[in-house]
């Protein structure tokens, strides 16, 4: 005659199965962090949840056989295979958290973008959302007062460090939405240009050309558009505006200006270099010198060899490179009169 306490179903007997692969799997997951590899406190999560739910659906037969005499009640049996589904699953969002956003998504160049306090705040806020969970739906307790509670101490926190959260969300946003890297050439706002030398959960460090470093706050740097020279696109345009006296043949002149500007080994190819007429302007025409770099750090070296390269080529062809001219409206002063002669009549 079988035992009744074993189970002798196959539906039993699956739940018995699944029961020792999920305490297995777990096991494994759990040296495999300690010993290997600290992602697989994540897969760990998993083979929680799934043990957990193989013993509350093992409950009928399970409890009997196992802990019957250890527990006192089958009730007490359902509370605790309850409360570890909830705390399996609040340790799984937590390490889901920390393993795909807090150092996969949020990390910048190999570091934490997030500060500490932010992932401490943010994992106590899971683990209490699951304390309460437990108290309210497993074992019945009201939890108002103590939500009532957390809520007020949450505003209050929220209102005291309203300037270091604002930061902190927006070094997030920013993180997220990578506008610039570290090494990229940006210019925010109305700053001047610069290159990003550290990024932090408060602050953005550029280097400006004179080696001076200035610091931008996260928040500014999320409210103010940015340019940047360097991400995604690199190959960046650069024009000059040149003058030459009225007459000279426009084909000819751009030409001359084409040729020069692709003589300069650090301008790109393609796209390749063109010269556009723009406009007569006081007395002479208009060109724009428009040309691709690549090394948009030494744009401005770049930029006096092209003008080397086209001075040059122009010499060689006989073609001056004019100013427009500067009209100065002069008004001349009525003399002075003598107040005595004034008074006196014609």
């Amino acid at each position: 005659m079988a035992d009744p306490l074993l189970p002798d179903t196959l539906g039993e007997v699956l739940d018995l199965a699944a029961i020792i692969v999920f305490l297995l799997t777990s096991l494994s997951a759990l040296l495999s962090a300690l010993l290997i590899k600290r992602d697989n406190l994540f897969y760990l999560g998993f083979q929680l949840i799934g043990l957990t739910v193989a013993l509350i659906f093992s409950r009928d037969w399970l409890y009997d056989m196992t802990f019957s005499a250890a527990l006192g009640s089958a009730q007490t049996y359902h509370e605790l295979t309850a409360s570890a589904l909830i705390l399996s699953i609040a340790y799984t969002v937590d390490m889901g958290l920390k393993v795909l956003v807090w150092e996969r998504i949020l990390r910048r160049n190999g570091r934490a973008a997030v500060p500490p306090l932010l992932i401490a705040v943010v994992r106590f806020l899971v683990y209490l959302v699951g304390g309460l969970t437990i108290l309210q739906f497993v074992y019945g307790q009201s939890i108002t007062a103590i939500a009532t509670l957390s809520g007020a101490f949450a505003i209050v926190l929220g209102l005291s460090a309203q300037s270091t959260l604002g930061e902190m969300f927006a070094g997030i946003a920013i993180a997220l939405s990578r506008p610039f890297r570290i090494g990229d050439w940006i210019k925010v706002g109305h700053f001047d240009e610069g290159k990003v030398v550290d990024m932090t959960w408060r602050l953005v460090r550029l280097e400006m050309r004179d080696r001076s470093i200035v610091n931008l706050t996260n928040r500014m740097c999320a409210d103010s558009p940015i340019k940047n020279f360097s991400y995604p696109n690199d190959k960046i345009r650069l024009s000059e505006d040149i003058y030459f006296p009225r007459g000279y043949d426009q084909e000819r002149v751009k030409k001359a200006i084409r040729k020069a500007i692709a003589a300069v080994p650090t301008v790109l190819a393609d796209p390749a270099p063109n010269a556009v007429f723009m406009s007569v302007r006081d007395g002479v025409d208009h060109y724009a010198m428009r040309f691709y770099i690549r090394e948009y750090n030494i744009r401005r070296r770049i930029v006096e060899q092209v003008w080397r390269s086209v001075t040059a080529h122009l010499d060689g062809a006989g073609i001056p490179i004019a100013q427009p001219r500067e009209v100065v409206d002069q008004h001349q002063a009525p003399p002075a009169q003598d107040s005595e002669s004034a008074a006196k009549p014609a």
